[in-house]
Formats: C-alpha cells, sequence, structure tokens
C-alpha cells in the first residue's frame, strides 16, 4: 500500500515527464550553476531498475541544483507507442 502512495507522489510530481510516441524525451533547461551551458543526455531502457521513473528526477535535480541542460530519452512499445521498461521482462507483469 505505502509503495503505491509513494508512486502516486513520485508521478504527480513528474507527470510531464509520462510521455508517448510524439516526444519519446524531455528536456529540462539549464540554468546558472556550474553546469551552466553544458547538456546531459540520460537514456532509459533497462528491464530492472526503473530508470524511466529515476532518471527524470535525475535530470530535474542537475537541471535545478546544478544548471546542467538535461535531456531523458526513454523506451519505446513500438506497438502503442508508450513508454515501457519492462516490455521484455517476463518476470515482471505488464501495468
Amino acid at each position: 500500500m505505502n509503495r503505491w502512495l509513494v508512486c502516486l507522489i513520485v508521478g504527480l510530481m513528474w507527470g510531464d515527464c509520462l510521455v508517448h510516441a510524439e516526444t519519446p524525451w524531455v528536456v529540462y533547461e539549464g540554468s546558472d550553476g556550474p553546469g551552466m551551458d553544458k547538456h546531459i543526455v540520460l537514456v532509459s531502457g533497462d528491464e530492472e531498475y526503473r530508470s524511466e521513473e529515476g532518471l527524470p528526477q535525475l535530470g530535474k535535480i542537475l537541471t535545478r541544483h546544478h544548471g546542467f541542460k538535461c535531456t531523458v530519452l526513454f523506451a519505446i512499445n513500438p506497438e502503442d507507442g508508450a513508454v515501457e521498461g519492462t516490455k521484455n521482462n517476463p518476470m515482471m507483469p505488464m501495468p
């Protein structure tokens, strides 16, 4: 029960990261800081660590607190165009 509540709160915090095939990426523009004028690209698509959830959070942290421009790329299910990190994992049920 607590896990679902945490997922809901995190989902509401970075709801702009739930993308469809039209834009299989999210860009966070940089600001002042040590990372100003530097661009980091984060690529998700693993089957175990839910990087499609964690990397957007990391991108926001790097942007807000360090000034980097961050782009997060997602693994896309070719059948329906949804972001999906567990498509090929038989141990992980589909949502």
